[in-house]
């Protein structure tokens, strides 16, 4: 090889990662762990129409459904593999004089199907809660390759990763993968779901470029769970800049807008607010990527935000102009107004604590304090979910005005103002329930306080009476004890009973001289502490 093409060849050898096909989900080995936490250089080979490369996404397409055809291949040999392997089990069993009713009765099922049915199934439920990646636990294949129960994470990053190929072609192979890619067009009714990206195809020719063509108006695509391929394809087919890509695979957790060259990067956070489920106001990032013709979002948890939004576009497309900043202020709007019926909620009953705290009864002492603390608690959680959107709306609003070249135009900067308004009002509506219900905490402790006081007191008021009465019975029992014993008694051989009634006459003297001298007292104190 001469020297002029040497360096030629590793120039292309050193792009490799980036030019080379990257939709293969079976790449999952240490290579593609060590790339995922370097940033290389976007690639100045431009072969996108309209700023979207439909070339790759077609491949990926036509790769992935290859991937689930040899998948399912390999599963039906095993599967036969496995039948006829119990038919000779049954064989032999029969041969040596067992009962083939009771061999029947073995539970022989192979491991890759058990796995299968169990993780599909958490994912079947109607909650379908188990989407969160922070919660998933992977029961067959661990990305190093070893085998085992334990939560699916990068080497390189140490956070729990997307959905593998592997687990999607599992369920999708049962037919129990959830749609997690949804396409919607601001001319069209109806929406488009599919389990994977090569479903979104059904009623078109067949491509991605008659799917995104330009006469649909406005397109948006919605992913959730978007495993690792999924990912490098549609940023490398829609031009997404790595640190955004990075931003959406790790789950970035600050709220944050980024402008780009051909878009702009929207990162909010909403919760879920399934009152019944065990993740009620657990966070749920939402990831906005806003072109100029459209937009993308990701997230990973089920949410009803796109639902929402898409029903909003069919009842106002008549009257506004459906743009991909439209629908990306009408996310961050829907997200924002999710807060406001636990707000009133947490209003109302922080009133009704407020106005109970003076009048519980001591029977209701558990009870109040179990009512302040999981109010506020629900202040807090909010209170840190809405804790900086103001102030990434007011940047977001800022660069708007600024006349940023991918910044949204028009009135959306109006309509993010008002996002703004509303945001700060919640948040100044929780910091006053939360003094409210602390002043309300304080409060009740103290009513509990002097309660407990007052029962101090009266509790020390009968001990002192019973303390007086032994005190004054103890001299009593002293003299009529000594009656019982073997001492001479004053009077005994006298005739009369005098000196009976003059000692017991002595004993109540002094008892009643003994309690006016004690009450005079008692008196005499009660005046010097007033």
């Amino acid at each position: 090889m001469s020297a002029h093409n040497r360096p030629q060849q590793e120039k292309d050898d050193e792009r490799g990662s980036i030019d080379a096909p990257s939709h293969p989900d079976s790449q999952d080995g240490e290579e593609e762990e060590a790339e995922q936490d370097v940033c290389f250089p976007m690639s100045e080979e431009v072969r996108s129409i309209e700023g979207v490369d439909f070339d790759e996404l077609d491949a990926f397409v036509v790769e992935q459904s290859t991937a689930i055809q040899r998948t399912n291949t390999r599963s039906t040999r095993k599967m036969s593999y496995v039948s006829a392997k119990v038919d000779v089990d049954l064989d032999e069993k029969e041969d040596l004089g067992f009962s083939s009713s009771s061999a029947q009765t073995s539970n022989v099922t192979p491991s890759l199907n058990t796995s299968q049915r169990d993780y599909s199934s958490r994912f079947a439920s109607p909650a379908i809660a188990p989407m969160r990646t922070q919660h998933m636990v992977v029961p067959e294949i661990i990305s190093d390759g070893r085998k085992g129960p334990g939560p699916l994470l990068s080497k390189a990053t140490s956070i729990p990763r997307p959905l593998t190929a592997i687990h999607l072609r599992q369920m999708e192979r049962n037919q129990d993968a959830p749609d997690r890619f949804s396409f919607f067009t601001s001319e069209r009714d109806d929406t488009i779901h599919a389990p994977n990206l090569g479903g979104l195809l059904s009623g078109t020719d067949g491509s991605f470029k008659q799917l995104f063509r330009q006469d649909r108006g406005c397109w948006w695509l919605d992913v959730m769970c978007p495993t690792d391929g999924e990912m490098r394809t549609i940023a490398k087919a829609f031009g997404i800049h790595p640190l955004t890509a990075e931003d959406i695979r790790v789950q970035e957790t600050r709220e944050k807008v980024e402008l780009f060259r051909s878009y702009y990067f929207v990162c909010f956070r909403s919760f879920d607010h399934d009152k019944e489920s065990e993740d009620f106001l657990e966070p749920v990032n939402i990831y906005i990527v806003v072109f100029k013709e459209g937009l993308l979002s990701f997230h990973f948890a089920p949410t009803s935000h796109p639902a929402n939004v898409r029903r909003r576009i069919r009842q106002l497309r008549d009257y506004v102009s459906v743009s991909a900043d439209w629908i990306s202020y009408a996310i961050i709007d829907d997200v924002t107004d999710v807060f406001m019926p636990l707000i009133h909620e947490i209003e109302y009953e922080t009133d009704a604590i407020e106005d109970a705290v003076m009048i519980t009864r001591e029977d209701d002492t558990g009870d109040m304090l179990r009512r302040i603390g999981e109010c506020r608690k629900k202040v807090m959680a909010l209170f840190r979910l809405l804790h900086g959107k103001a102030d990434v709306i007011k940047m977001f609003a800022k660069r708007c005005n600024e006349q940023w070249d991918v910044a949204p135009k028009g009135e959306i900067g109006l309509y993010l103002g008002d996002i703004q308004d509303h945001l700060v009002t919640m948040t100044s509506s929780l910091t006053q329930f939360e003094k409210i219900l602390s002043r309300s905490h304080s409060n009740y402790l103290a009513q509990l306080s002097i309660h407990s006081m007052e029962s101090s007191n009266r509790l020390n008021a009968v001990l002192g009476k019973i303390t007086f009465i032994a005190t004054m019975l103890v001299p009593m029992n002293l003299v009529t004890g000594l009656w019982g014993m073997n001492v001479p008694v004053p009077g005994r051989d006298a005739g009369n009973l005098g000196w009976f009634f003059g000692i017991v006459g002595f004993i109540c003297v002094f008892f009643v001289t003994a309690y006016i001298a004690s009450q005079k007292s008692r008196i005499g104190r009660n005046l010097g502490a007033r």
